[in-house]
């Protein structure tokens, strides 16, 4: 790795062959934040004997087991961000915690100058290794506070590193770490620099409804200001501003991603979550819940459905579960807000993996010159890498811009049924008839004539409920992004349809009485209700059709067989 940044030698620090690291002259007390030794030797080693270290590396997400390989590995970790990429390219970042270096990676695929700030030598060494051919970037190992640089910086991150100011950044931690932490990245800054902060939301939605608090992993500890004087410490909305403007960054702008900064699948800008534009966002909140590796044993009530009150009243940026902050002196040195709202499909194979952005509707103008025509609320998907080989499986994928259908995404009706207490069988099919009714619209085929067997065109394999949005009595199926080249059977479709939607729900209400749960027996009840007489030897088949598909997309093995037969409705409280 060679220096991004050419004054580094003549501040005192030297490059370590070893590790790839630069180090400081003189020793420094050790930072002390650690996932654990054995968790980063075995990230170390990994990444050495990785080829591919990229964001979106095969390789490295199949290596993902556990929680700390998922937070280290995990292609979403760059998502964050995504929404950034075009503003990022080119400037100088100082990214203080560079942690194992997943999010350095990103800013350093996606043009950035890097310079990863870390303080524990170890950890510093693995981000090393996961950039390690990345002319761009240069990982310091050292602490902020004996940080001493010779330029300044575009660009300054505390991404997962504001809410340690009182525990690990603070020698002397005076009346009020947090601010010193935060002047002290302020005076890094360039005149016309941004700070960007990410961190948890105190009053996060999802901690109300039962998650434990991050830093203490017992629940309610954030919303009752349980935090210890020495510990971590998170903020609700209008104290971070308040902070940030106290420390000379008056100029802010707010992003939300879901479920959490730390992994998320969605990024909301702050006019997403004020419902100003007229669109219903709920599902991007609402869908990335189960998306959380990180969900409580027990949830005290849904947050799927929370999360569609939340925003229609507004509170969406209140409530988020965590912030995505960008914060200058002035207005115009802010980073763009290129969509209303971005979606990421990233852990897929390369070639696959996408970007949804969505994009307000533009209201079209007159000038004396010429006229700008209205234009509709919009949705454009791109690859996220469009040099990644395409998958040579059976397998098409279109990725086409479209209007912003307006309506009740129908999975979100689903989760209406299963919280009312006492739901059945009988209730889910009435559902997924209705479904089925707007389906054999779509094909062109009379409902009575969807057979099990019956074949059906290739592109109909996304037109699941997931992607259906109903206003009134008019169904229109949206992303229909796959096209399987050999078509599909009635009987594949109907179980992708049924299981994927059962899959994502997070939690819901006690059903009726002897009513089972287990996702078999439901399933094949559902099913015959709906006129499809099944049993686990007509689903097997359905459910090894849909394991290749998933394959196919994502490169990794799905679940198996038995294993979501027996998988159980995460019930709340207990059955009625």
């Amino acid at each position: 790795m060679t220096a991004a940044f050419p004054w580094l030698a003549a501040a005192g620090y030297a490059l370590d062959a070893a590790t790839g690291c630069w180090l400081p002259a003189a020793a420094r007390v050790e930072f002390p934040y650690t996932d654990g030794e054995d968790v980063e030797a075995e990230l170390l080693a990994l990444l050495r004997a990785t080829a591919d270290r990229s964001v979106l590396s095969p390789a490295l997400r199949a290596a993902i087991r556990d929680w700390p390989t998922h937070y280290h590995l995990s292609p979403r970790r760059a998502n964050l961000l995504r929404p950034l990429e075009d503003w990022l390219r080119g400037r100088a970042v100082l990214e203080v915690g560079a942690g194992c270096g997943a999010i350095t990676r990103y800013l350093g695929e996606c043009g950035a100058r890097v310079l990863a700030l870390e303080g524990s030598p170890r950890r510093a060494a693995v981000a090393a290794a996961r950039c390690a051919g990345l002319e761009n970037v240069a990982v310091v190992a050292d602490r902020l506070q004996d940080f001493a640089p010779a330029e300044r910086f575009d660009v300054v991150t505390l991404i997962g590193v504001l809410e340690y100011a009182r525990q690990l950044y603070a020698d002397d931690p005076g009346p009020d770490p947090v601010a010193a932490l935060l002047e002290r990245a302020r005076h890094l800054l360039r005149a016309d620099g941004v700070l960007l902060v990410a961190i948890e939301n105190q009053l996060g939605l999802k901690y109300f409804a039962g998650c434990a608090e991050d830093h203490e992993a017992a629940p309610m500890v954030g919303i009752e200001d349980r935090y210890r004087a020495d510990g971590a410490v998170t903020f609700g909305r209008a104290e971070l501003g308040a902070r940030l403007a106290a420390a000379g960054l008056a100029s802010i702008r707010w992003w939300y991603p879901f479920p959490d900064y730390k992994l998320p699948v969605a990024v909301l800008s702050e006019a997403a979550v004020s419902g100003a534009h007229g669109l219903d966002l709920t599902p991007l909140a609402a869908g990335s819940v189960t998306a959380d590796p990180q969900l409580p044993p027990a949830w005290h009530f849904s947050l799927e459905q929370a999360w569609r009150t939340v925003l229609r009243n507004g509170l969406g940026g209140e409530l988020a579960n965590s912030f995505l902050v960008a914060a200058a002196t002035a207005p115009g040195l802010l980073p763009p807000v290129p969509a209303l709202a971005h979606h990421y499909a990233a852990e897929r194979r390369p070639g696959f993996a996408k970007g949804i952005a969505i994009h307000a509707a533009d209201p079209g103008a007159r000038h004396w010159w010429r006229r700008r025509p209205p234009q509709p609320a919009r949705v454009l998907a791109r690859r996220l890498d469009p040099a990644a080989p395409v998958p040579d499986v059976p397998l098409h994928q279109h990725l086409e811009a479209a209007a912003f259908a307006p309506g009740q995404l129908w999975h979100g009706r689903l989760l209406e049924v299963l919280n009312q207490p006492g739901w059945t069988a009988a209730a889910v099919a009435d559902w997924l008839g209705a479904w089925l009714d707007h389906l054999a619209r779509h094909a062109g085929i009379p409902r009575a004539a969807l057979a099990w067997d019956t074949r059906l065109d290739g592109r109909l394999v996304d037109a699941v409920p997931r992607n259906l949005m109903v206003a009134g009595d008019r169904g229109t199926f949206i992303d229909l992004e796959w096209e399987l080249v050999d078509g599909l059977d009635f009987g594949h479709l109907c179980y992708r349809g049924l299981m994927l939607s059962l899959l994502g729900v997070s939690s819901c209400a006690p059903p009726a009485g002897g009513q089972p749960i287990a996702l078999g027996p439901l399933g094949i009840e559902i099913m015959g209700r709906c006129g499809y007489a099944v049993g686990a030897a007509e689903l097997a088949p359905c459910h090894a059709a849909e394991r290749r598909f998933q394959e196919w997309v994502h490169g990794g093995a799905w679940i198996g067989f038995c294993e979501l037969l027996l998988h159980a409705m995460p019930v709340r409280g207990g059955r009625a």
